[in-house]
């Protein structure tokens, strides 16, 4: 007999990691910013400028292509980028960022594999989800 768990929460994601590890990615991947960031990351391949980041970042909350940003808000996504978020996701081991380079790379981990398959990313406007304070 099949039993039907139905959808998975964070208890059961947790399982399969590490509780404090689990607490920590919980927390890195709580802000739906940080969620666009590791979204675009996942569907690269290798490294992405943070320039770039921000610019599809930005583009990803005013619902406008990356063409259509103004230089106003691509520079408060990219320095709350810098500031806020690419530091939280450094210190959670989720990314790894190069300061010579200014490129951002999803790490390789098979715990975040793992949650990210249960994460929904927005990616319309959304006023309460913005990179930019």
């Amino acid at each position: 007999m099949i039993k039907n768990l139905g959808s998975p929460t964070e208890e059961t994601i947790a399982s399969g990691i590490r509780d404090a590890r689990a607490v920590e990615l919980f927390d890195a991947l709580s802000d739906q910013c940080r969620l666009r960031m590791v979204d675009h990351l996942a569907e690269s391949n290798g490294p992405v400028a943070l320039a770039d980041l921000a610019q599809i970042v930005a583009a990803m909350e005013t619902g406008t292509p990356v063409e259509g940003q103004s230089e106003d808000s691509y520079r408060t996504t990219y320095l709350n980028l810098y500031h806020n978020h690419v530091p939280k996701l450094v210190h959670a081991d989720v990314v790894d960022y190069d300061e010579n380079r200014k490129t951002i790379e999803l790490v390789d981990s098979a715990e975040l594999s793992t949650l990210l398959q249960f994460v929904v990313v927005e990616r319309g406007p959304n006023e309460a989800s913005k990179c930019s304070p």
